[in-house]
């Protein structure tokens, strides 16, 4: 659970107690990371036609929050079968070709370390993933109480292709609402 709950107040609400945080000093997580946002870019009319031709001839990894989202990138989905994406991804990481792998609101617990991934694309703010929060965020307008769970999100999308002190990737980030909740102070 270590980057799931980094947060302090997710353990609070859910157990009631301030965590005492017991962590291994490990190198996990340290790594190497490009990130390329091109609607900062002032050429960019639209940031994932260029996301697209970053990754057109790289195996790539592409993150998105919904189905619906996904639609926008099927024109560079290699052949994925609809209802194992277990085997999808193991099938991608033994992959040597340029290859995409979309995942639909799976931030965390796929591991793609080393060579079997380099770059990837964090299309969307990861948001809204159940209907309760999907109620709280565009009904209630509670987007600030949902900050550590975006932020978890967000921390284990990057996690997906950078393990440790040895690794490096390049991240591709698309959609204004993702690019201004990063670089918010």
């Amino acid at each position: 659970l270590s980057a799931t709950l980094a947060a302090g107040d997710k353990f609070v609400r859910t157990f009631g107690k301030v965590p005492e945080i017991i962590a291994p000093k490990t190198t996990a997580g340290e790594c190497e990371r490009l990130i390329i946002i091109p609607s900062l870019n002032r050429k960019c009319r639209k940031d994932t036609d260029l996301a697209k031709r970053i990754i057109r001839d790289k195996k790539a990894l592409i993150l998105v929050p919904s189905y619906r989202r996904k639609e926008v990138w099927k024109d560079v989905l290699t052949k994925q079968e609809e209802d194992n994406v277990t085997q999808q991804i193991e099938k991608f990481k033994q992959s040597s070709s340029p290859d995409k792998l979309l995942l639909v609101s799976r931030y965390d617990g796929v591991d793609l370390p080393g060579d079997t991934c380099r770059v990837m694309v964090i299309d969307k703010l990861p948001s809204s993933l159940n209907p309760l929060e999907i109620y709280f965020w565009e009904q209630l307008s509670l987007a600030k109480s949902l900050r550590s769970a975006i932020a978890s999100r967000v921390v284990q999308g990057f996690g997906r292709i950078s393990r440790g002190m040895s690794d490096y990737g390049v991240a591709v980030i698309t959609d204004k609402k993702l690019i201004d909740w990063l670089l918010e102070p």
